[in-house]
């Protein structure tokens, strides 16, 4: 009986070829989505917040649940989230 050419070592992947490998795989399962608009809430709270927009005041951010939506009564407090946005609408517009 012949060994198998290849050990098990010899097919072990390092933590790089792991971590491109699931790199790509949720690229490829994220990839359909890129093209999508925006849903539901997104209109109030990302499109047409000008909370979000320059000149940004953080303390409004970082205090004020209204904040959050430009509907009224729709305020939550989330600051950190819209920090994101903030940051992601000074980044790409």
């Amino acid at each position: 009986m012949t060994s198998l050419p290849v050990s098990l070592r010899q097919l072990a992947l390092s933590r790089w070829q792991w971590a491109a490998i699931l790199f790509v795989l949720i690229a490829i399962a994220h990839a359909p989505g890129v093209s999508y608009g925006f849903h539901f809430d997104d209109d109030n709270t990302i499109v047409h917040n000008a909370a979000i927009r320059p000149p940004v005041q953080w303390h409004t951010v970082w205090s004020d649940p209204e904040a959050f939506s430009r509907t009224p009564g729709a305020g939550m407090f989330r600051p950190l989230l819209l920090s994101t946005f903030v940051v992601n609408y000074a980044w790409s517009g």
